[in-house]
């Protein structure tokens, strides 16, 4: 059981928060009038009131609010609790979605004292159920007695009324058209650029699957340097420059090298893109994956329009522009 110290917020983002006595929590939104609220995973942050006063003790003269959290909350060591996690303070339930997080520019704080407990301490939550909370009042902790309920479609397809979402799920059908695109087109490409057989032209679909497994493993080094959102747009240009090359060039290595690159930038794009699609609303957890599969059929569709367009162009050219766009 918990206590409210204290409830703080900030009308814009960049400005220090202050305290109020009483919020009113949004569902899926976060508290009212705080700058920070939105759809999306970080909606309220939450902050133990002993780790405040054990950084007071250190020299700190600082206030509730200070590290930029919503709620101060005594009685809980949220670092040492789960993802998924959820509290209930009267009518108001919340749900804990990360701990900690990544510090871009040392805040004020920690210029004058050499650290934050924040990036460590502090954890986020979304709002399950919307209401008031005043300070003083009891947060308790929600003991699991579901391990989950099934999704039907309606419950997924009611998340594509979210932006990001919506273009998560685009992704992956693109994703999956290149992939299916790629190994259907390129060998008839080749057969139409260069004048070979079947069979020689085959090799390109063991191109493309041999650097798409490089693709896959260097991805990981390459994710735990970089970022999400930088790696993807990344991918996202290598694959357009390679499919602007599939249809200027007529020489085979270059072509080989375009077709190199398209599988290399399309080895990770599903999981990158499924991680930000759990992100962005992890306690939709079931529909989001329901979702991105629906979002795997969905992408056999650009076969069908890239042979449409081979159709109408009267050779693959049509197939690849299909691609780019």
């Amino acid at each position: 059981m918990g206590v409210i110290k204290g409830i703080c917020i900030s009308e814009k983002r960049g400005t220090a928060k202050h305290e109020i006595e009483e919020a009113v929590f949004v569902k899926d939104w976060g508290i009212e009038k705080d700058a920070h609220a939105g759809h999306w995973h970080r909606q309220v942050s939450l902050l133990s009131y002993e780790k405040i006063e054990e950084f007071r003790k250190k020299g700190a003269q600082i206030g509730l609010g200070a590290f930029g959290e919503n709620l101060i909350v005594e009685g809980y060591d949220f670092r040492n609790l789960p993802v998924g996690t959820r509290f209930q303070c009267g009518d108001v339930i919340l749900e804990m979605t990360q701990i900690g997080k990544e510090c871009h520019s040392h805040c004020e704080i920690y210029k004058r004292m050499g650290e934050c407990i924040m990036p460590r301490e502090g954890v986020f939550a979304v709002v399950i159920q919307g209401g008031k909370i005043k300070k003083g009042d009891i947060l308790e902790k929600i003991e699991e007695t579901e391990v989950g309920q099934a999704s039907g479609f309606k419950e997924c397809f009611k998340l594509l009324g979210n932006g990001t979402i919506f273009l998560c799920f685009m992704a992956v059908m693109c994703h999956v058209g290149l992939d299916v695109g790629t190994n259907v087109t390129t060998p008839k490409l080749l057969m139409q650029k260069l004048g070979w057989t079947l069979e020689q032209a085959g090799y390109a679909t063991s191109v493309y699957f041999f650097f798409r497994t490089i693709g896959s493993f260097s991805g990981a080094y390459i994710l735990a340097k970089y970022s999400n959102h930088k790696y993807f747009l990344g991918s996202v240009l290598l694959m357009m420059l390679a499919l602007c090359g599939v249809f200027v060039f007529n020489s085979k290595e270059l072509l080989y090298i375009c077709i190199a690159c398209i599988g290399y930038g399309n080895a990770n794009i599903f999981p990158v893109v499924v991680s930000q699609a759990m992100k962005t609303m992890p306690q939709h957890g079931n529909e989001v994956s329901g979702l991105m599969i629906m979002g795997i059929f969905g992408g056999t569709v650009f076969p069908l329009l890239m042979g449409i367009a081979s159709d109408f162009a009267n050779n693959q050219h049509g197939a690849v522009v299909v691609m780019l766009l």
